[in-house]
């Protein structure tokens, strides 16, 4: 599976803070998939670039920073990923994600 992990852009450029998770999250997934990390900080893109990458790149599962939009997703998991990912990802991997994993926090 190719997986995307984007940090989207805290549009604070002069006080960038690289994130950390999608590199937890790297190492917690299976090494039979693919890991992409795009730290929008860095690389500034707007949703149709992102949506041109996942197409072209045949993403098959992105993870996101909150993003503060409306849900737009197929799962969300609120709080700490680290203990839920190794699941979305063998869920997804399935055709089988939950829309709120086993586990997760989820928003009211």
């Amino acid at each position: 599976m190719n997986i995307l992990l984007q940090v989207p852009d805290n549009q604070i450029t002069n006080n960038f803070l690289p994130q950390l998770w999608p590199f937890l999250l790297e190492t917690l997934t299976s090494s039979e998939h693919q890991v992409t990390i795009v730290d929008g900080n860095v690389v500034h893109w707007d949703e149709e670039q992102i949506v041109q990458f996942v197409r072209g790149q045949k993403v098959d599962l992105v993870g996101m920073g909150e993003t503060g939009q409306p849900q737009c997703a197929d799962a969300v998991v609120m709080g700490e990923a680290d203990q839920l990912w190794p699941q979305v990802v063998e869920d997804a991997a399935r055709g089988q994600l939950k829309a709120v994993p086993t586990g997760a926090i989820s928003a009211p």
